[in-house]
């Protein structure tokens, strides 16, 4: 058929039912299936099974399925459902030959009373075949309805891509051409030996069941409706069978997806056999996504919300189909991906406008920060912009406090510029920067060295201390420190002069004494410290500076040990070590044969005593001690020999100066 002849039917029901209202005319009675043969009615149900199936389509040169021709369609019908066979078949002007030969009869349009008009007459069967035997042919299912191939629709492909291809419709005659010469009627009489019909006759029933071998099912196409299984069933032997058995199903028949087809043998056959068949995604390359209004760049993919409608029906979003979208700079493209029940992506463009910047879409994340030392640009964001991409900063006045100011210029896809300002605000001095240098005292006043890490005196920060504080003597000070301007804040630090160690104090005047039984005290005794800074020496005060301890009696002759210990400004401790001398003694001798008796003059204190002799002219003395009574005798020194003698006293390792020698000779 032509298309515009097919499409013209879609308005048949509505012109149907018009001309049997206008002349009271009736619709054909409905047709029982229970009044035809089951092999006709079975081809009845497989056609309006495949009509209602979007799977199947239209085409004149792939026609015998999925696909069909509307002569195919027919002869398909009772071969796969009724379990005909025909011979000679070609086309349409073929077909009445074929199908008396398989059992039918042909009866003349005007034998029936058909005329040329869209109202079916009620001598019309379900399960007559009505033909123009130059063009058409179509299959009669009652109550003024046809099941039929009509056209590709201008869809060559596989399927039926607008849900008339092959379609069930109402009755038609006499429109765009098409004239119905007769019907084809299964009466069971055939011409032929090969015809397949129900004999009248009767048979014996047979009470061997035959096993079923193996069922096919046909897949299908989405279609938005439920889609019973096309099921071909074949017994144990191969041969195919069209009626007893049961099909149940396990599976959505609506969605795309995989369908469980289970078949169960009944009346003369056994057992169970299985199948899957598929409800393919529908192509919906052909949807057409709605217009898109020009979008304002926002700095992230823009993904419209389009509609997507296919063959005018809305879609679902997330469920029919997903949104996904490129952006690239003034153009966009929204792409729908179809997914579940459908297959295949359909695009369109769009326009993409630049977004200017505003005040209010600039936000500092601190409108103050502290003084650093170095450039400051706080954290900014610009809507949902990229620093870089959509924007640039720059900022002037950022290093000291005050009033600093960011400018915001828009690039690429973002235009015009927004002046933000923020402050820079003091940074408060903090402790752990703070560092005192400890001086040492030396007499002088000696002002504190002030350290900040980074920080310069007297540019970020002042020093302030008592007026009284002189900085002289030791101990320590209380500092105050105030920032000044690009720092704030105040804090304490304490400066502290360290007491200088007597040890580097140089001592002089510390005398020796001649034992007189009596306390002698170093009265000369000085102790100075040069500053570095003073070429005047500093001359410690005793009781103030330093005190005084001696070990032991100063009325004894010994060494003495004087223990000088720092006070106020100094600090440690010193011992000088000095003699309290018993006097020098004289001495008395007698000459003796071959040697010398030596008597000491004894000297107050209760000293002891020691010679010294030597030969005259030579220049070792040998020393003796003498004994308790202060008398040394000593011989073996040889007859007539001149010797050298003197004394001294001692006590305690303090020794007093030789006496004067004496010049003696032995006898």
């Amino acid at each position: 058929m032509k298309i515009k002849e097919l499409t013209l039917r879609r308005l048949l029901p509505a012109v149907m039912l018009a001309l049997m209202i206008l002349f009271g005319i009736g619709a054909a009675s409905p047709s029982r299936a229970d009044t035809i043969p089951s092999r006709v009615e079975a081809a009845v149900q497989w056609a309006i099974a495949t009509a209602n199936d979007d799977s199947h389509g239209y085409s004149l040169t792939s026609r015998w399925g999925p696909d069909y021709d509307c002569g195919t369609f027919v002869v398909s019908a009772f071969m796969n459902g009724g379990g005909f066979s025909f011979s000679g078949f070609v086309g349409t002007k073929s077909m009445q030959q074929s199908f008396t030969n398989a059992g039918f009869t042909w009866i003349p349009a005007a034998q029936l009373g058909i005329t040329l008009n869209c109202v079916p007459p009620a001598t019309l069967q379900r399960g007559d075949i009505l033909l123009d035997c130059d063009r058409h042919t179509e299959l009669y299912i009652g109550n003024g309805m046809t099941a039929a191939a009509h056209s590709d629709r201008g869809h060559p492909e596989t399927g039926d891509q607008t849900g008339t291809e092959v379609s069930v419709a109402p009755y038609y005659n006499g429109v765009s051409g098409i004239s119905w010469d007769g019907v084809l009627r299964y009466t069971g009489t055939s011409s032929s030996s090969n015809a397949s019909s129900s004999s009248s006759s009767t048979t014996t029933t047979t009470t061997t069941k035959i096993k079923l071998g193996k069922v096919t099912a046909s897949d299908k196409t989405y279609t938005g409706k439920s889609q019973s299984p096309t099921v071909a069933v074949y017994d144990k032997n191969g041969k195919r069978i069209y009626s007893g058995y049961t099909v149940t199903t396990s599976g959505s028949k609506t969605n795309a997806g995989t369908v469980k087809v289970t078949v169960k043998g009944v009346g003369s056959y056994t057992g169970t056999v299985k199948t899957t068949y598929q409800i393919k995604p529908k192509n919906a390359s052909s949807a057409v996504i709605s217009s898109i209004s020009a979008k304002t760049y926002t700095g992230k993919v823009i993904v419209p919300n389009a509609a997507v409608k296919l063959n005018g029906v809305k879609l679902k979003k997330n469920t029919d189909y997903t949104l996904s979208a490129v952006n690239d700079n003034t153009k966009g493209t929204l792409t729908a991906t179809f997914c579940n029940n459908y297959t295949g992506k359909v695009s369109r463009t769009f326009t993409i406008k630049k977004a200017t910047l505003s005040s209010s879409k600039v936000k500092l994340t601190s409108a103050k920060v502290a003084y650093t030392g170095t450039a400051q640009e706080p954290e900014v964001t610009v809507s949902n912009f990229q620093e870089g991409t959509d924007y640039t900063v720059s900022c002037s006045n950022n290093v000291n406090v005050g009033t600093a100011t960011m400018k915001v210029r828009g690039c690429s896809m973002v235009k015009g510029s927004v002046t933000k300002t923020f402050s820079i605000i003091p940074r408060a001095l903090e402790s752990s920067d703070v560092k005192v240098e400890t001086s040492t005292y030396d007499g002088t006043e000696q002002q504190p060295t002030v350290s900040a890490d980074g920080l310069t005196q007297g540019q970020d920060f002042q020093v302030y201390c008592a007026e009284s504080d002189k900085f002289i003597n030791a101990g320590t000070y209380n500092l105050i420190l105030r920032g000044i301007n690009n720092y704030t804040g105040t804090l304490n630090a304490s400066y502290v002069i360290e007491p200088t160690s007597l040890k580097a104090v140089k001592t002089s005047g510390l005398q020796n004494f001649i034992y007189n039984g009596k306390t002698q005290e170093q009265s000369q005794l000085a102790l100075t410290l040069t500053a570095d800074n003073s070429t005047q020496p500093l001359t410690l005060t005793p009781g103030t500076d330093y005190t005084a301890k001696t070990k032991g009696s100063l009325k004894t002759i010994g060494k003495k040990k004087l223990t000088l210990t720092g006070t106020g400004n100094f600090k440690d401790s010193i011992t000088l070590t000095y003699k309290v001398k018993p006097s020098t003694p004289s001495l008395k001798y007698s000459a003796l044969t071959s040697g010398l008796k030596l008597t000491a003059v004894k000297v107050s204190g209760s000293p002891k005593y020691q010679i010294g002799i030597r030969r005259y002219g030579t220049s070792k003395w040998k020393k003796y001690k003498l004994n308790s009574s202060a008398v040394r005798t000593l011989t073996s020194l040889g007859s007539g020999k001149a010797y050298q003698v003197r004394i001294r006293a001692y006590k305690s390792g303090a020794y007093s100066s030789w006496s004067k020698a004496l010049y003696v000779v032995t006898k």
